[in-house]
């Protein structure tokens, strides 16, 4: 535990925006509840307690809830802020609009309004575009115990990895060429082995498997060029 305030343990709360920023409450005490530490994050960085939303454990945190009841008992917990932009008032009707989500780091399942929902399929898709493009890697890594060259060409799935853990849709098309000249290989091994039937039958199967791989990363990196670079830094965030 942390320093002690008047015999009271106290404890060190880490609260990370989504910007990858992250901020340290010192002396915070586990008894205390939200609204308190709220109260902690406005006195230190300015930030008004009814604009934020701390986040732990997959869930928003109630002001009334203790801390040691939401499992914020020990030092260098992580709770995630969410910060809303204030109330503007029109100048015409004096009325206040609604306040806006400008910074978020939750789990999307949890907080899905707070990502696009073209956002929500591109992290999806990506993860998706990863466990291929490892497949692939780990094939060609197997495949070069007898064929170096073929160590060069793991540079092509690679950058399929890459594109879709930070979010590049370049690479991604990197990746789409490695499964176009995967699938052209295999059509022609086809035609050369065209008298060996389960032979042709099962690389024809793997043919139609890179044409779909390559549909599926070309749906992702068309929406991941659509959405907006914070939604991309948002995204991110959320899976560091």
């Amino acid at each position: 535990m942390g320093d002690s305030m008047g015999g009271t343990a106290t404890i060190r709360v880490k609260v990370r925006s989504v910007t990858g920023q992250t901020l340290t409450i010192d002396k915070v005490e586990p008894g205390w509840d939200v609204a308190q530490l709220k109260a902690a994050i406005q006195d230190q960085e300015s930030i008004p307690a009814d604009l934020q939303r701390l986040i732990h454990a997959g869930r928003e945190l109630a002001d009334q809830e203790s801390l040691r009841d939401a499992g914020i008992a020990a030092d260098d917990v992580v709770v995630h802020l969410v910060v809303r932009q204030a109330r503007q008032v029109s100048d015409e009707t004096g009325v206040s609009s609604p306040p806006e989500v400008v910074v978020v780091n939750a789990g999307a399942q949890d907080f899905p309004g707070f990502i696009s929902d073209e956002g929500q399929a591109v992290m999806q898709g990506a993860r998706t575009v990863r466990i291929f493009a490892i497949i692939d890697c780990v094939f060609l890594l197997i495949f070069s115990l007898t064929i170096p060259i073929l160590l060069v060409a793991m540079a092509l799935p690679v950058a399929g990895y890459l594109g879709s853990t930070y979010y590049r849709a370049n690479l991604l098309i990197v990746y789409q060429v490695y499964l176009l000249l995967n699938a052209a290989l295999r059509v022609y091994l086809d035609v050369l082995a065209y008298k060996d039937a389960m032979f042709v039958t099962f690389n024809t199967i793997g043919a139609v498997m890179e044409i779909i791989i390559f549909v599926m990363v070309n749906r992702v990196q068309r929406q991941m060029r659509r959405i907006s670079p914070t939604e991309i830094v948002a995204i991110r965030a959320l899976e560091s």
